[in-house]
């Protein structure tokens, strides 16, 4: 009997055991914004059903104590757990919506996030009001509001290591959007007031010195990534302006990465920043003239995993470099008549992928009327795709603006062929096919530009092959330690 009895004791203890390495969450969302909730964490969006009434559950298990967005539509609100947690949520959208209230274990801090929340929302609603003050009196907001939060804080109980975690987190926190306010304040202030010549006081960014750019946890909080950012920036944009040697394609981003290593001190940001700043340079332009800059990169990131991902994008950019086969595509035009780009071939082709409700696309359809009837005689296709999903919008641009060129759209917005095979990821983008089906360029001249530049000489293939040449500083390119810069 006695061993029966330490046997089920034992089982529940393990139940417990089991049971405390998990975060569960749970609650009711009276009238919700939708019939389930986003569970959105640093790597990864669980959803979450709400029941017939208007429950939720969840179960999970996390790797070290953090933040948790969590979705209800539109409105987003923010909790901390660790595994062992059990967390109830009350959310009322009824009469006063976005009321929420927490208990349960960990309930002391989503509680102070929500709070704290709710104070930066306040100021940020009265930032044209804040940012006009003049200095002395911004500064003197700003650091009453840093104060409370510090004094609330600063009774927040620590129990056990989670607590101390978010603790500190937190107390971070408040220093960084207190910072990131203050080095936004004389670039808002000039354009509020409109005071172009206004300048903050000689040790006004003293406060950069505070900033710790050597710990790795504070990248889970927006504010300091937010705020590293804009540091990194300024600096760039100093040594841009100020040094003859960033004057060469990329230059400011060539200043950009020498200004993440001589800011930062912490390697993991700092590969973090670098990556951030190759890898949307590449997605936006393509690995044409950044020769050097990924060279650099993957010489100083060779073991990071980040950088097989640079790798990998640029192999997907020379499967459209210049010469290779343009991948085939088909789309419908107004009436559902389907074309494939291989039907044109024998001709050269110039491609604009646009939307009309993109400003920049819709500004440059003069410029391309202009361009089809100048080279109406010419074995030039002119083809136009767009990304619209709303077809009714995109038959009246067609008809008010007459684009009496080919039209034509893809069925399911940007998830289109053209749109994945070449690369696009904003938009007017251009593309020039050869007689061959063979690309000349992928990102082509606007049509307010190409055809002085390329289609008033294009039959000179040497004209056509300067043109795509980009300057090209691969074996030529040194680090210098911590250097980016290409010789």
């Amino acid at each position: 009997m006695k061993y029966f009895t330490g046997l089920i004791l034992l089982i529940l203890l393990t139940s417990c055991n089991q049971r405390s390495k998990k975060v569960v969450i749970r609650g009711i969302i009276y009238k919700p914004n939708t019939n389930y909730l986003l569970i959105i964490s640093k790597n990864d969006t669980d959803t979450i059903s709400i029941d017939n009434n208007n429950s939720f559950f969840l179960e999970m298990e996390i790797e070290n104590p953090g933040y948790l967005t969590v979705a209800d539509g539109k409105d987003k609100f923010t909790v901390f757990v660790a595994n062992g947690y059990e967390l109830f949520i009350s959310k009322d959208n009824r009469e006063s919506p976005g009321n929420i209230e927490f208990s349960g274990t960990g309930d002391d801090a989503s509680n102070y996030l929500r709070m704290s929340s709710l104070l930066s929302s306040e100021i940020n609603s009265r930032e044209r009001e804040l940012i006009s003050m003049n200095e002395t009196d911004f500064v003197f907001f700003m650091d009453s509001v840093r104060s409370y939060k510090d004094s609330v804080i600063s009774t927040f109980v620590i129990k056990n290591e989670a607590d101390h975690r978010f603790y500190k987190l937190e107390k971070s926190r408040i220093l960084f959007e207190w910072a990131l306010h203050m080095i936004q304040y004389q670039s808002g202030h000039m354009y509020h007031t409109n005071s172009e010549d206004f300048e903050v006081s000689a040790n006004f960014y003293d406060f950069i010195n505070e900033v710790p750019t050597s710990e790795y946890d504070f990248m889970e909080l927006p504010e300091y990534v937010n705020l590293i950012n804009i540091m990194v920036r300024r600096a760039a944009y100093k040594a841009y302006r100020n040094s003859s040697r960033y004057d060469i394609e990329y230059g400011y981003y060539y200043a950009k990465l020498n200004s993440i290593d001589s800011i930062i001190s912490d390697s993991k940001i700092k590969k973090d920043l670098a990556y951030e700043t190759v890898i949307s340079l590449l997605k936006r332009k393509g690995p044409e003239g950044l020769d050097s800059m990924l060279s650099i990169y993957t010489g100083k990131y060779c073991n990071d995993g980040k950088s097989s991902e640079v790798e990998l994008l640029v192999e997907k950019w020379n499967r459209i470099s210049k010469g290779t086969k343009a991948p085939d595509f088909t789309n419908s035009d107004s009436t559902g008549r389907s074309y494939s780009l291989s039907d044109f071939r024998g001709n050269y082709i110039y491609i604009d992928v646009w939307a009309s409700w993109c400003h920049p696309c819709v500004s440059k359809l003069e410029s391309m009327k202009k361009l089809v009837n100048e080279y109406s005689d010419k074995n030039i296709v002119f083809l136009s795709v767009s990304v619209n999903t709303d077809h009714d919008e995109w038959k009246d641009m067609i008809i008010g603006k007459n684009l009496n060129w080919l039209q034509l759209i893809s069925e399911d917005g940007w998830n289109t062929g053209i749109v994945n095979d070449y690369l696009i990821k904003s938009i007017p983008r251009y593309i020039l096919i050869d007689p061959d089906g063979n690309i000349v360029s992928s990102r082509a001249p606007g049509p307010d530009l190409i055809g002085k530049k390329v289609f008033s000489n294009l039959w000179s293939k040497e004209i056509i092959t300067d043109y795509n040449r980009s300057i090209n500083y691969s074996g030529f390119a040194i680090s210098y330690g911590l250097t980016w810069i290409p010789i």
